[in-house]
């Protein structure tokens, strides 16, 4: 049934003569019932291109604004049938959701502020934490090296000590016998 009246009201806008804040407006209201939100939005606003007074049309793109959680465009909608028509018969509920939308509004900006401190915070400590183990790669890395010096220097004390205590050993100068063939009897 709605989209059978979609299809006629988005002929009826060629129609000459006809009144096109009135069938975009309708087209809006079956839009939205059809569940087609971001078209019924469209429908309105068309609807108001043509008649920027209509405050049915503004407070049904309200309306369809808050299905779709577009808050602050609903929130402007709202206070522009009130600016319309200041003694509309839903004023208390226009401006209760005005209030509601604005506290939810001022909820939502907090908590995206909240968000934003808790994740600069995050980054934050993460950053420390990585200067804090360069910090202790580096203490490691040094303590690593003194402990090399130190063997090193050690090392080279205990071979100058060692080479101050080798002795010079020498075959000496004693005479030496020459042995002829007939000293080695190999026979016996």
């Amino acid at each position: 049934m709605h989209e059978r009246a979609v299809t006629t009201l988005r002929r009826a806008e060629t129609i000459p003569g006809v009144d096109r804040s009135l069938v975009r407006f309708n087209l809006g209201n079956n839009l939205l019932r059809l569940g087609r939100t971001e078209q019924a939005v469209d429908a309105f606003t068309a609807a108001l291109d043509t008649n920027p007074f209509s405050s049915r049309a503004l407070l049904n793109r309200a309306n369809a604004r808050i299905q779709i959680e577009a808050y602050e465009s609903a929130v402007d909608d709202y206070r522009s049938v009130l600016e319309i028509a200041p003694d509309h018969p839903q004023r208390a509920e226009i401006l209760r959701m005005i209030a509601l939308l604005s506290d939810h509004i001022e909820a939502e900006r907090l908590a995206a502020e909240e968000a934003e401190r808790l994740a600069a915070e995050q980054e934050r400590l993460r950053a420390e934490a990585e200067q804090r183990r360069l910090a202790e790669e580096e203490r490691l890395r040094q303590e690593a090296e003194e402990r090399r010096r130190a063997l090193l220097s050690s090392v080279r004390d205990s071979l100058r000590t060692s080479a101050g205590e080798t002795e010079n050993l020498s075959a000496g100068r004693e005479s030496i016998d020459t042995l002829g063939e007939e000293d080695f009897d190999i026979s016996n």
